[in-house]
């Protein structure tokens, strides 16, 4: 309502709009003041104003009674709108990770409930609900603010717990067999434990123990298909192999199975040894010089050598009537650590077909950590809420294993290991103002503990704010 003096005219203004203003608007007036709510205007003039765009519907708070939920069960979401003058007719939408997932229609309600039924392992993650007086398809709503949303976790088995795996040898023959320890430590467990070998995350292997806190598996005739990375967790109840996986593999070993009828092994006589000189430890991105020199006599001719790590050739250089030759791997990362060595032939070999064991050789240590790339969806983030932050090794040749650390402000914060993966995502739920900061993500062939990370480069940062209440 406004007061005119003299005048025929008055422009209303309602400010910061949102979907819920759309509607059929028109205008009369009194000599009389009444309460506006008390004001009734059928067979006007009035015109439509649609409050337009997907990327204005609001955000509801979002609330479910559990937020670890075991595959196979159901998920239910309750939408809380809590608008104080609300149209009789709203649309709601469950989003995931930020796209649609479900819709509904409520009328003249504040909460809105969605069941998602026989949840799946895929069904995790950050869920969020939007609302609009619009209608729209849900390919195309969207909630890249997510300003309330809960992360929804779905396992396979539950009370899963992870155990320290062991095997006395990583480097494995085809055809042979491998053994494997599982160590549950329990101080106050159950008699009867039900444990499971995973490779790469997912069961490979049961058994039942009872009364024990050691557990022996063994793999027979392994092929190259069983290298992999394994773990064992353990769990109270009895579930299905095919449910079993270890996401978090707290303790992993890698195993690698090699196929000795693809090898071509470079022999060498033992009077002609092969030795290696260099540096034992190098700093990330300065240059490696390791230096390969036949000891002993031998006819001078022309020889391939090979510099080997980890007892597989990596380079290769043809000597013409020479005894020695200085190997030099430039701008070397925590990725070249490993034990080098040297052998030659007088045949011509691709270096990852050639096979080293007994001979010479030197560990060559990078010691530190190696930037990635660290993304966030949001670097503004209310207190109480989730951060969601994403590391990009982006190697072209990396190893199989890599652990990766986030840092804050330089020092380590979490850690996590991955397997054949360029992108991981790390979460911090209910964060406070103390969680603000300058994040950034490193990575390492190596493990190590998480109070000795540190990035003092920062390459690749972000800068994460917590805020209350109110900004």
């Amino acid at each position: 309502m406004g007061l005119l003096g003299q005048k025929d005219e008055h422009t209303f203004i309602l400010r910061n709009v949102s979907v819920l203003d759309s509607g059929n608007y028109s205008c009369v007036y009194s000599l009389t003041k009444h309460l506006p709510d008390n004001v009734r205007t059928p067979g006007h003039k009035s015109i439509q104003v649609q409050v337009t765009g997907i990327l204005l519907v609001k955000s509801a708070v979002i609330r479910s009674g559990r937020t670890t939920v075991k595959k196979g069960e159901d998920i239910e979401l309750t939408c809380s709108t809590s608008e104080s003058e609300k149209p009789a007719l709203l649309h709601v939408y469950i989003c995931k990770d930020g796209l649609g997932k479900i819709s509904g229609t409520v009328y003249n309600q504040t909460q809105t409930r969605f069941s998602i039924k026989d949840v799946n392992v895929e069904d995790s993650g950050v869920y969020s609900c939007v609302y609009s007086a619009g209608q729209y398809d849900i390919s195309e709503v969207t909630d890249t603010e997510r300003e309330n949303s809960i992360l929804i976790q779905v396992y396979g088995i539950r009370l899963v717990k992870s155990a320290v795996i062991r095997s006395g040898r990583t480097m494995v023959k085809k055809g042979e067999g491998i053994e494997l320890t599982c160590s549950i430590s329990e101080s106050e467990k159950p008699a009867l434990l039900h444990v499971y070998i995973c490779k790469n995350g997912l069961g490979k292997i049961s058994g039942t123990v009872y009364n024990q806190t050691q557990t022996r598996f063994s793999i027979k005739d392994v092929n190259v298909e069983d290298s992999g990375v394994y773990s064992c967790v353990y769990s109270a109840e009895q579930c299905d192999i095919s449910e079993v996986n270890d996401t978090e593999r707290e303790n992993s070993i890698l195993i690698q199975v090699y196929d000795i009828s693809l090898v071509m092994t470079v022999s060498v006589s033992p009077t002609e040894k092969v030795d290696i000189i260099g540096n034992p430890t190098v700093k990330p991105g300065e240059n490696l010089q390791l230096k390969c020199i036949i000891s002993g006599k031998r006819e001078l001719g022309d020889i391939h050598m090979y510099l080997c790590k980890n007892g597989v050739g990596v380079k290769m250089e043809l000597l013409e009537d020479k005894d020695e030759y200085t190997f030099i791997l430039r701008n070397v990362s925590v990725l070249d650590s490993g034990r080098y060595s040297c052998v030659y032939s007088l045949n011509k070999h691709l270096p990852n077909n050639v096979r080293t064991s007994g001979h010479k050789s030197i560990q060559v240590q990078v010691t530190g950590v190696k930037s990635a790339m660290i993304r966030s969806g949001r670097t503004m983030v209310k207190k109480g809420e989730g951060i969601e932050l994403t590391c990009n090794t982006s190697e072209s040749e990396q190893p199989a294993l890599l652990h990766l650390y986030i840092c804050k402000d330089g020092l380590g914060k979490i850690s996590g290991t991955v397997y054949n993966q360029t992108l991981t995502r790390f979460y911090i739920k209910d964060v406070n103002l103390e969680d603000s900061g300058v994040y950034s993500c490193v990575y390492s062939a190596e493990q190590y503990d998480i109070s000795v990370v540190n990035d003092t480069e920062r390459e690749n940062s972000i800068l994460i704010q917590v805020y209350g209440e109110q900004l």
